[in-house]
């Protein structure tokens, strides 16, 4: 009992040393993050900062996404609708803006839509749209000539503040290298810890958080 109580004061400890390194000199205000799955929730968190975005324990198809970051404030403007006969056991939300294709929100962290819609009003009202910054992660796509055509068609949208993940170290615009060398590859790997026994330490932590506010400093 005594070792276990020792255990958790240590690893207290330790992550409060390990937040407050990450944390130290990010600027007082904050950004909205765009993203299509848990990366940005996980951003937030490890900089210690309010969700400022709707899309947070969200998960949107690549095609999707690439739509919504093409036609941001025609489908951010529309109503979050639940998608009807919905087969998974998950709620699913539809955004779909006039003459534009409708897209899914997957919310595969959750249970009720009503509580989805909620949250999803509420921290869409708090965007700030000169402090966006549009997330396309990478890191699950295998093939290198694929994250090379991803990332081109995503850096050729008319948007700020571009920010592509990967894995593979690769010559591309706006791309945050992701060490993932030697870890077993599963969905979500770049938002997993690098060590179990260190939980407040995850891989996407190779990223510079302080650089992502240099966008508006």
């Amino acid at each position: 009992m005594k070792k276990c109580i020792l255990k958790r004061i240590v690893n207290k400890v330790c992550a409060s040393f390990y937040y407050k390194k990450i944390r130290h000199n990010l600027p007082e205000y904050n950004i909205s993050i765009i993203g299509h799955d848990c990366l940005a929730g996980v951003s937030y968190h490890q900089m210690g900062k309010r969700f400022d975005s709707p899309f947070i324990n969200t998960l949107i198809y690549m095609n999707d996404y690439l739509k919504l970051v093409s036609n941001f404030n025609e489908y951010i403007d529309c109503e979050l609708c639940e998608l009807p006969n919905n087969t998974e056991d998950y709620p699913i939300g539809v955004l779909k803006p006039v003459n534009l294709d409708p897209i899914r929100i997957n919310f595969v962290h959750d249970k009720d839509f009503s509580d989805c819609k909620k949250k999803w009003d509420e921290r869409k009202s708090r965007i700030d749209f000169n402090k966006l910054v549009f997330y396309f992660n990478l890191t699950n796509v295998q093939d290198e000539k694929e994250v090379i055509e991803k990332a081109e068609l995503f850096n050729k949208l008319d948007v700020p503040n571009k920010l592509i993940f990967i894995k593979h170290k690769l010559n591309i615009k706006n791309s945050i290298y992701i060490n993932l060398d030697g870890k077993k590859i599963v969905n979500g790997l770049v938002t997993l810890h690098k060590n179990p026994k260190k939980y407040w330490a995850r891989n996407c932590d190779d990223m510079d958080y302080i650089n992502y506010f240099n966008f508006f400093m």
